[in-house]
């Protein structure tokens, strides 16, 4: 019988000058702990790596791209405001923003549960509040290569941000040493085609397919090709194939974001969206044209309505005008009243 492994730290004890309030999650480089801050009452998220895996010197890397994450400020990404090895457990860490309102993953589940999905609204919300982190990260010459369901957090009001540039590489020649040769990095079904097959050459499009994965997923319920194994998908990503068109899992979907996913998950470069920006700049051009296609359905249903109105008040004033008798027609009637052949005259009498 299997142990489970003892936890890097102990929940209510402490570290550093923070207290430990629970454990968040568990990874292959190390887990995540809320920490509290005594003296302020603030919580924050604490990565600590694991020490087996800090001893395969993946620790330099590991602090590396917590000096990334330092550098890189969007309110749609996750900040780390510190990094380091703590003296008392030798553990790395790095301190960055607690987010409490769970994750994409999550919240992708209770639809399932409940027989939802996303709408195309409030996934399209999500992509471009994404898009817009990673097009800083990018601006920054910060490749973050996991974009997935997991890595996207909601804070307490409900805004997407995201987490964990934990396999992220920077544009530089210094940054390609960290990451250890022959290793792919990042999860396989949310992968470009390139990054399956080496994940140190990427750009910034492979967050950009990356994340139009998330979206198929979003609307569909369910990941394109979520049956397929890792060398499946390898295969398909030598052959070059295109993910499924999302109008087989949702046929309602509006042809704009059809040709959103097709752009954003061609597994051909030249053909992809060139940067998160552009999937930006997508977006808002069919916010406006959308926008401007309500002004006008609301215009002519003013117009409609106005229409519509005048015709009943003509309506009513020709059938009131109809039915109401004239003032000859009074008088005529009031003859009548008083002639001999009226139902209520009283005969003449004859003596």
């Amino acid at each position: 019988m299997t142990s489970e492994p003892e936890p890097l730290l102990r929940v209510g004890g402490n570290f550093g000058d923070f207290n430990i309030v629970e454990e968040l999650g568990v990874g292959g480089m190390g887990s995540v702990y809320r920490v509290r801050d005594p003296e302020t009452g603030e919580d924050y998220a604490v990565k600590v790596m694991h020490p087996v895996i800090s001893a395969r010197d993946f620790e330099r890397r590991f602090i590396r791209e917590a000096e990334i994450a330092m550098n890189v400020r969007h309110p749609n990404l996750v900040h780390v405001y510190d990094v380091g090895r703590d003296p008392d457990t030798g553990l790395a860490y790095m301190v960055m923003d607690y987010v409490s309102g769970g994750s994409l993953r999550g919240k992708m589940a209770q639809k399932l549960m409940s027989g939802e999905r996303f709408t195309v609204r409030e996934a399209l919300g999500v992509v471009r509040k994404i898009a817009e982190a990673l097009s800083a990260a990018a601006a920054a010459g910060v490749v973050h290569r996991d974009v997935k369901p997991d890595n996207i957090l909601f804070d307490e009001a409900g805004n997407p941000v995201l987490a964990d540039l934990g396999v992220a590489k920077v544009d530089d020649d210094s940054a390609t040493v960290l990451t250890m040769s022959n290793v792919v990095v990042g999860t396989p079904a949310y992968m470009a085609p390139e990054q399956l097959l080496s994940s140190h050459g990427v750009d910034s499009r492979a967050d950009v397919y990356s994340l139009g994965i998330v979206l198929w997923e979003m609307l569909a319920g369910e990941r394109p090709n979520s049956d397929a194994s890792q060398s499946e998908l390898l295969a398909s990503a030598v052959r070059g194939d295109r993910i499924p068109d999302i109008r087989t899992k949702r046929q309602k979907t509006p042809r704009y974001v059809v040709e959103l996913l097709r752009r954003m998950c061609d597994p051909r470069l030249t053909h992809r969206f060139a940067s998160p920006d552009e999937v930006v700049r997508f977006l808002e051009e069919w916010r406006i044209i959308e926008a401007r296609r309500f002004r006008t359905f609301l215009v002519w249903f003013a117009v409609v309505m106005t229409l519509a109105v005048a015709a009943v008040v003509a309506l009513g004033v020709r059938m009131i005008g109809g039915n109401a008798p004239s003032s000859a027609d009074v008088l005529e009637k009031s003859d009548q009243d008083d002639s001999p052949e009226s139902e209520f005259s009283i005969p003449n009498v004859v003596d």
